[in-house]
């Protein structure tokens, strides 16, 4: 699609990050279907976008001949068939994923009075660490076996490594990010 977009001088790529978002999607399909003037194309942006409505001007300039229309609108149908069948999946998912975790409610409700947790986050937590844990009496053992804990290698008084233990893999990734995003966020 870029490279189409490029060899037809639209360089769309420069001013949009998502060239096939709802704006990008409009302007395209514009394309395509033969609307000739620049002007109209920029039109079809959508909220911030429509800010850079003079930068997205200047990129929409350039000739788009008839074999390039074509491909335009042959790649613009494939990709968003594409698209739309990942995004019905994604759908698909996150609504067994809800209706798997509704009668945790209580547990996912505590979660995400967590600063930065949204409800696939506090869903993939629940999962991995259920919602007994007999097997976890404190927080820090909870880290241990998450894998949040320095390794102990001491012998005869000498300290030797310390990586962290390896414990569950998607928790501690899950934990991790949670912790780095919690630090860059104001106020917490």
């Amino acid at each position: 699609m870029h490279n189409v977009l490029e060899t037809a001088t639209l360089k769309l790529g420069t001013v949009a990050s998502n060239v096939v978002g709802v704006s990008g999607r409009r302007m395209l399909r514009a394309v395509a279907a033969g609307a000739a003037d620049p002007t109209v194309w920029a039109e079809f942006a959508k909220g911030r976008w429509r800010d850079k409505l003079p930068a997205l001007r200047l990129a929409l300039h350039g000739r788009v001949p008839a074999h390039h229309r074509q491909l335009l609108g042959e790649l613009l149908g494939e990709l968003l068939d594409h698209l739309e069948y990942v995004e019905r999946g994604i759908h698909r998912l996150e609504r067994q994923i809800a209706d798997l975790v509704a009668e945790q409610e209580h547990a996912i409700d505590l979660l995400l009075t967590l600063p930065v947790t949204g409800p696939v986050t506090a869903a993939t937590i629940l999962a991995e660490i259920g919602t007994d844990l007999p097997r976890c009496p404190s927080a820090a053992h909870l880290a241990s076996w998450a894998g949040g804990c320095p390794g102990n290698n001491r012998s005869a008084g000498k300290q030797r490594g310390g990586a962290t233990t390896k414990g569950n893999t998607q928790l501690k990734t899950i934990l991790c990010e949670l912790a780095a995003t919690i630090a860059r966020s104001p106020g917490t």
